[in-house]
């Protein structure tokens, strides 16, 4: 850890002792603790969000791909050809005239 051997752990730790004294030691230690599990707490946090924002970004770059696939592989003429399929409207006609080409079809076979 840090390179720090256990010697030099003791050393500080009585340094502490010796400035601090033995009724605050304890409380430092302790708000000491907190902040280090606090900090290692954010680390992660922000370490989870770099990961998701990669992920997120994977993401969109693989969609943007498929996008661009697929814009590619449509010519102009079938867009075309779809356009004008759903702009015609259908043209119907009326009962009357139906009626009358089926009379005629009918005599004419006959």
């Amino acid at each position: 850890m840090f390179g720090i051997g256990m010697s030099e752990i003791l050393l500080i730790l009585v340094i502490a002792l010796i400035v601090l004294g033995p009724q605050k030691l304890p409380e430092v230690a302790k708000a000491l603790g907190k902040a280090v599990n606090e900090f290692k707490r954010a680390l992660n946090e922000v370490k989870e969000s770099l990961e998701e924002d990669s992920s997120l970004k994977e993401v969109k770059k693989t969609f943007t791909g498929m996008n661009r696939v697929s814009k590619s592989n449509e010519t102009p003429t079938a867009q075309e050809h779809i356009i004008s399929d759903t702009e015609t409207p259908l043209k119907s006609q009326p009962e009357e005239s139906v009626q009358e080409d089926f009379e005629k079809n009918n005599h004419a076979s006959n």
